[in-house]
């Protein structure tokens, strides 16, 4: 419980340590920002962690004199702040990774919750449990037509009802809000911005769009990935865009939406884009394709050769890999979770890296086909269409001729 609230406060302080750079005479900002480390303090003390608790002391004591007097706000101040709120995330990883951290016993109250923080592994048992009831109802419809029994029916009926409702109540205790993974980013992106000397306007839609936590778990470093190369090699200096008649500030935008059963993510920036040409150019010369492939290629097979595995552009290494290093690892990711990944890009007007996710992972409608004996599940979201197949479309070598998808 100490780590989950922590947690959250850690959220609201780069947060608000956000807005106040942006706007340093705003008090009531460092009320906020003072109020959290507060909490901090008094949060750590009870437990028993000193560290947490002198660091946040010193939080406490900066802000009480800024809130005092504003003029002492001064952007080192306020990089000071920043520093700060990074050490207190790496003294709460510290706790996470050990695996019985000291701490004092203390009463707690009966304090009342409209909250309960279920165990992962009970959610799951859950999860797989009824499952195995809406098979085994669909087994006892099936077993009951040919009874004809109209109370049966009318009662299996209702029972059905009763079962899609629990499953849908257990899959939404699994759906988060991709805000617990979209609000740790404005962070970094700052840090990003600052090191390169870069301007940058990050925008994020959607944050109240649900995912399963399984794949938002599973997607994070792939975000990581794709902002990182967004700042670094897709947004360029203030002076180089103005030079191009462009905003000194670029613009990298993180957003969610709902479509049909999937979540679409999108992280685009309005940078130098991708040029296919030169990404031919280059899959040629490491040997990805012959010179003869390269001519049959459209500008998007072009720009999609940058998640082949080892593809890179980049003429040096850095600290921050280049556009196309590591891209495999995310299309990989992706895919492991049943999404896609596309990407479209202009050059000089930039990328957009658009990742399709099913909602759930944990329970999947399919169409099952009769093969001769044997029974086989599709799932319905790798189905584009179905396709009545007679006699006449089966050659003798039994391959498909001669279908028509509008009959």
């Amino acid at each position: 419980a100490f780590l989950a609230e922590g947690t959250d406060l850690l959220i609201s302080l780069n947060q608000n340590l956000l807005r106040l750079e942006k706007d340093q005479q705003n008090k009531d900002l460092i009320n906020e920002l003072f109020r959290i480390v507060h909490t901090l303090k008094g949060m750590s003390a009870t437990m028993g962690f000193e560290k947490i608790t002198k660091l946040s002391h010193e939080l406490e004591n900066m802000l009480d004199k800024t809130r005092k007097d504003l003029s002492l706000l001064t952007p080192d101040i306020i990089e000071l702040l920043f520093e700060g709120a990074t050490r207190l995330e790496k003294l709460f990883d510290e706790i996470k990774t050990e695996s019985k951290p000291e701490a004092k016993k203390q009463d707690l109250s009966e304090q009342k919750l409209e909250t309960v923080r279920i165990n992962v592994e009970l959610l799951d048992k859950l999860v797989n449990l009824t499952g195995e009831l809406v098979i085994g109802n669909a087994r006892l419809k099936n077993m009951a037509s040919s009874y004809n029994n109209d109370d049966l029916s009318r009662f299996l009926d209702g029972f059905n009802r009763t079962i899609i409702d629990l499953q849908n109540m257990v899959l939404s205790a699994r759906i988060v809000p991709v805000d617990n993974t979209f609000n740790r980013f404005p962070r970094m992106i700052r840090d990003l911005a600052r090191e390169q000397e870069k301007e940058i306007n990050f925008i994020l839609e959607g944050k109240e769009i649900g995912l399963d936590r399984i794949i938002l778990e599973e997607i994070n470093e792939p975000l990581i990935h794709l902002l990182r190369n967004a700042v670094s090699h897709g947004i360029e200096k203030p002076e180089e865009r103005i030079l191009k008649g462009k905003n000194r500030t670029g613009s990298i935008s993180l957003s969610a939406k709902r479509e049909r059963g999937y979540v679409v993510i999108s992280v685009k920036d309005d940078g130098k884009g991708i040029d296919p040409n030169n990404i031919i150019n280059t899959a040629v010369k490491l040997k990805f394709i012959t010179q003869e492939e390269s001519l049959k290629l459209t500008p998007r097979e072009a720009i999609m050769l940058i998640t082949k595995p080892g593809f890179s552009t980049a003429d040096s290494t850095t600290l921050v890999s280049g556009r196309g290093v590591g891209m495999d690892v995310v299309k990989t990711r992706i895919e492991s979770c049943g999404g896609t990944l596309n990407i479209e890009s202009e050059p000089e007007k930039g990328s957009i890296f658009i990742l399709r996710l099913p909602l759930t992972l944990a329970i999947i409608q399919a169409l099952l086909v009769t093969v001769e004996k044997e029974i086989y599940a599709i799932p319905f979201l790798s189905v584009k269409e179905t396709l009545i197949i007679n006699k006449q479309h089966i050659s003798p070598d039994k391959k498909f001729v001669n279908i028509n998808s509008e009959n």
